[in-house]
């Protein structure tokens, strides 16, 4: 008998090849000669090797299995691997039964068996992780094996870097995708498909196909990038794009890809280190949108500085100039326009008084004045426009049933306040006011609506209306601060407050608010 390991083009061992010849052909001197060499091989080799006979008794082995399984050339012979009580075990934990060892599997076959991966545990009780190969051996003219060896690789540490590599993926959530070129297939790892969501069976492995499931504003990118490469252009790229999930949205990816050459410099396949980046892209986005949020702040701030100083100095102006106006009328004695000139004095004082008011409450709406709780609002409206309306004949009024909303009810009561009076201030000239209010409920929201039928706002204006100071043509009264007060508390009752209108037709208010018992 004459045994000889052949290998793959990789190097791997793919199995052992038996030549059988009349012993009586060969001299004993030939034969002795012709044993050594082979036992020599085999201890040279880097595989475990065993030879068991068709009842799975080893009867030869080397020293590398000795190695590998942990026991000695006397353990092994004569015995077979369940003799020894081994535990042994599947790559996903399961054990492996007695008639799945692959030299049975060859023996009761005839078949060989390749790359099979065995845990196997040592006597020590430290577990070992082999790659095994077997092949049956016939005699000529018989259909059965009378043997089958075995070759088997100890991949303990590929494995544990293998699922060292899978972990620091796994929490970096990356993963790697190898595009072949030649064949036009994709290979994606488990580490990408579990970052897009994506199972093995549902996802295609043509490159075009999986070129759908980028974002079509990022396709172009893509493909330019991977052209570059491919033609030689550049060493490497990357890039960004997004990704179609299952759930119908798209995710963050960071892809760097590496292209891998033949022997000639024709390229041959991509390979691709994807990392999930949707947490730094939505960052990067809450970061953009603060900045533009504090700009808009900065740029309201300044106007806001501007407006107060104007406000509060005509007020002032005013006063000064009375002031200097009564001196006189009292040195000459007019009375009557002393009166007068008093008149405009407190006024003006009356104005300011209005204008540093209303900028305390805008500056203390946050502040709540009274606990959180249920708010009825028809309750709340009707004590809203009685306190608004000196006459009850002095506007038109109609309140549809109103549900119950949750808040602060000073506040609510401020907020609407706001809103009575200044449908009745813009009115149009000559006309009653008229005012409907209605509301709905939408699941733990409660969408209120106050309509007028006034002189309306001009659709450019509906966000600058909530500015403070801001006074439209025709405002002739107040201090530019009630509807900015009316926002603020909305928000302030995580709401929000918004307007409907085009000149002449009327404005309707629109106010979100939490409903009571649904927040």
């Amino acid at each position: 008998l004459t045994l000889c390991c052949h290998d793959d083009p990789d190097g791997r061992r793919r199995g052992v090849a038996a030549l059988t010849s009349p012993a009586d052909a060969v001299s004993g001197a030939a034969l002795h000669e012709s044993e050594e060499r082979l036992r020599s091989a085999l201890a040279s080799i880097a595989e475990g090797f065993t030879l068991q006979d068709r009842t799975g008794a080893t009867i030869d082995c080397n020293a590398r299995a000795e190695q590998i399984l942990g026991l000695s050339r006397a353990q092994l012979l004569g015995h077979a691997p369940v003799d020894h009580g081994w535990r042994v075990i599947h790559p996903d934990g399961a054990p492996f039964r007695p008639d799945e060892y692959p030299t049975a599997v060859s023996l009761r076959t005839g078949e060989p068996c390749e790359d099979v991966v065995m845990g196997v545990y040592r006597p020590d009780g430290s577990l070992s992780w082999i790659s095994i190969n077997s092949q049956p051996m016939r005699r000529p003219g018989d259909a059965a094996p009378y043997a089958a060896v075995a070759t088997f690789t100890d991949v303990t540490l590929r494995r544990e870097h293998a699922e060292r590599l899978r972990l620091a993926q796994e929490v970096a959530r990356m993963g790697w995708a190898e595009w072949d070129l030649e064949r036009d297939r994709v290979y994606l790892s488990d580490g990408l498909l579990a970052l897009t969501g994506q199972s093995r069976e549902d996802t295609p492995e043509r490159f075009d196909a999986l070129l759908e499931l980028v974002h079509p504003d990022d396709r172009a990118q893509l493909v330019e990038r991977l052209r570059q490469l491919g033609a030689g252009e550049v060493e490497s790229v990357t890039f960004d794009h997004r990704t179609l999930r299952p759930e119908g949205d798209y995710g963050w990816l960071a892809v760097a890809v590496r292209v891998v050459a033949s022997v000639e410099g024709a390229p041959t396949r991509m390979v691709a280190a994807l990392l999930d980046i949707d947490d730094r892209k939505r960052a990067e986005q809450d970061r953009e949108r603060l900045i533009r949020a504090l700009e808009a702040r900065n740029d309201a701030l300044v106007r806001f500085n501007q407006t107060v100083s104007h406000d509060l100095k005509s007020p002032l102006m005013t006063i000064q100039g009375f002031a200097g106006f009564l001196r006189r009328d009292i040195f000459e004695g007019n009375t009557e326009r002393m009166i007068e000139d008093i008149e405009r004095v407190e006024r003006a004082a009356s104005h300011m008084v209005k204008v540093l008011d209303d900028l305390i409450l805008l500056a203390r709406v946050g502040d709540r004045i009274e606990p959180a709780a249920a708010v009825p609002l028809d309750a709340l409206l009707r004590d809203v426009m009685a306190r608004a309306l000196v006459d009850p004949h002095q506007a038109d009024v109609s309140i549809a049933p109103l549900p119950t909303v949750w808040g602060d009810r000073t506040r609510l009561a401020e907020l609407f306040s706001q809103l009575i009076d200044n449908a009745i201030k813009f009115a149009i000239p000559g006309e009653r006011p008229t005012i409907e209010i209605r509301a709905d409920r939408a699941g733990d929201r409660v969408l209120c609506r106050i309509r007028d039928a006034g002189v309306g706002v001009d659709p450019r204006h509906h966000e600058r209306i909530f500015e403070p100071f801001t006074r439209l043509a025709g405002a002739s009264s107040g201090s530019g601060i009630g509807l900015a007060i009316a926002r603020a508390i909305a928000e302030s009752h995580h709401g929000s407050i918004r307007v409907a209108s085009t000149l002449g037709s009327g404005a309707t208010f629109t106010v979100d608010l939490p409903a009571a018992g649904g927040r």
